[in-house]
């Protein structure tokens, strides 16, 4: 849940309804380490450091392919050890991470100019009436998306917001994204407002959450997530062995 700008974790009890407490989103150390990763901990100044720093990945990354070039060339002739192959995996690995979270970090800083501040409203004189029967738009949602399986329910937090029924259909494409189809409903009414299909999405879209699905490597499962592992910490052991070469060079 929101409370202005701040997002709290609410813990229900499923079966009595009853409230059990409250943590604040933003405060735990995951979290933490996620706004330090997006944000130097201080947008947007942090989004302009870290899009220059991807840029300069980028060039990094090119340039050295470009300089290595006929050594990668030979990786791939005859009696070349495995090691060898996994170096050109990484530096691919390199480019994709650095193409897709550059990309990121110039979205932070559009969205920051983009940002309009809030209409000056008191929202705790607001009173949200309550949609239908959850179950009754669940039953909707399903008829309305092919194998529809609903895996998270948004509901409307200020007037005129719809309530969102996310979750994927039997079309799902791993590579658009964690929840493929979406289903709105009035937040007051309940009445079907709109379906939401990524595979009927525009370009932009498209290319937006499969650049998202290669960062996080959320496209193939555990294997995908472990072999990430593997070719992220190859790459802080290429930064580290980096600087204690050009510090010993100097």
């Amino acid at each position: 849940v929101r409370e202005g700008k701040k997002r709290l974790w609410a813990y229900v009890n499923p079966y009595s309804g009853a409230f059990l407490g409250e943590r604040d989103a933003d405060s735990v150390f995951v979290r933490q380490v996620l706004s330090l990763h997006e944000h130097l901990l201080a947008p947007p100044v942090g989004d302009w450091i870290l899009f220059l720093v991807g840029i300069c990945l980028i060039g990094s990354v090119l340039t050295g392919t470009w300089y290595y070039r006929k050594s990668l060339v030979r990786v791939f002739s005859v009696g070349i050890r495995w090691n060898n192959y996994f170096g050109v995996a990484s530096l691919l690995f390199l480019l994709v991470i650095s193409v897709s979270g550059t990309f990121f970090h110039w979205e932070h800083i559009e969205r920051a100019f983009g940002e309009e501040k809030p209409a000056n409203t008191n929202k705790s004189s607001v009173v949200i009436k309550p949609v239908k029967a959850i179950d009754a738009l669940l039953v909707q949602s399903r008829a309305q998306v092919a194998g529809f399986i609903p895996e998270v329910i948004v509901f409307p937090d200020e007037p005129g917001k719809p309530l969102v029924i996310r979750g994927n259909g039997a079309d799902a494409n791993p590579f658009l994204g964690k929840f493929t189809s979406a289903v709105e409903f009035d937040g007051q009414t309940g009445k079907l407002t709109k379906v939401f299909r990524a595979n009927e999405a525009d370009a932009e879209y498209k290319a937006e959450h499969i650049l998202e699905e290669l960062h996080f490597g959320r496209f193939g499962g555990l294997a995908t997530r472990l072999l990430y592992f593997v070719l992220a910490m190859a790459m802080a052991v290429v930064t580290v062995t980096g600087l204690l070469i050009w510090w010993v060079k100097r």
